[in-house]
């Protein structure tokens, strides 16, 4: 894999610019420092750092071991990012009183995000017979999907603020805060340190279970080979 991997760097780039954007959000509102806001951004920013670092080790042109992993895992997690970013920005401009579709659009995005990670699993599977880089390439998938969500989100919540403030008027009245805007970053904030966490774990979780229910099914195959034969 060559030194400039476009897959690498987006990614590594990504991990800066969350990070950079969480900065700025919280420069724009120190009062979101409040309310344990400050930990919120130390963790946030420490676990992007991961995902960046984990992401460099990935790619990088020594790792030629990782090939196929990061190959699985990336072009998966291209996908989930913008089923992500999709569902993201359906949620914050389109106003829908059904909340049945709501639901729908909820569960068939997360459901899609779900299966995307174990399908990274269990085709690294096919291609590497490897337990250990179904997981690297599930990570991956995570780490692509969770910064391009998090830029994309972040950037929102600096840009059209207003309108994401808009959303939060019922939760901002029984938060404590007398600053929407602090609020609405604290709120990002936490959020971001919720993707970050779950993503991992999930990631973690799925790609081994698609791991292991492919080879599972090769052997019930081989099985069903040997008696037929």
């Amino acid at each position: 894999m060559s030194a400039t991997s476009p897959v690498g760097a987006t990614t590594t780039a990504g991990g800066a610019v969350t990070i950079g954007l969480m900065i700025a959000g919280a420069a724009r509102h120190p009062a979101c420092m409040q309310h344990s806001g400050l930990v919120l951004c130390i963790a946030d920013v420490v676990l992007a750092s991961l995902y960046m670092a984990f992401s460099f080790l990935i790619w990088h042109p020594n790792r030629t071991g990782f090939r196929e992993a990061g190959i699985v895992g990336g072009q998966l997690g291209v996908v989930m990012g913008a089923i992500l970013i999709a569902s993201h920005a359906v949620e914050s401009f389109v106003t829908s009183a059904n909340s049945s579709m709501q639901l729908i659009r909820g569960a068939g995005s997360l459901l899609l995000t779900l299966g995307l990670l174990g399908v990274s699993g269990s085709a690294t599977w096919r291609r590497t017979r490897s337990p250990v880089m179904s997981i690297v390439a599930g990570l991956c998938c995570a780490s692509i999907a969770a910064m391009m969500l998090l830029s994309f989100a972040l950037f929102l919540n600096l840009t059209v603020e207003g309108q994401m403030e808009s959303r939060l008027d019922s939760a901002f009245l029984a938060s404590g805060f007398t600053d929407v805007g602090a609020f609405l970053c604290r709120n990002a904030l936490e959020s971001a340190l919720q993707i970050l966490v779950q993503l991992s774990v999930a990631a973690l979780v799925l790609s081994t279970a698609g791991c292991l229910l492919n080879a599972w099914l090769d052997s019930r195959a081989k099985v069903v080979a040997l008696v037929l034969a």
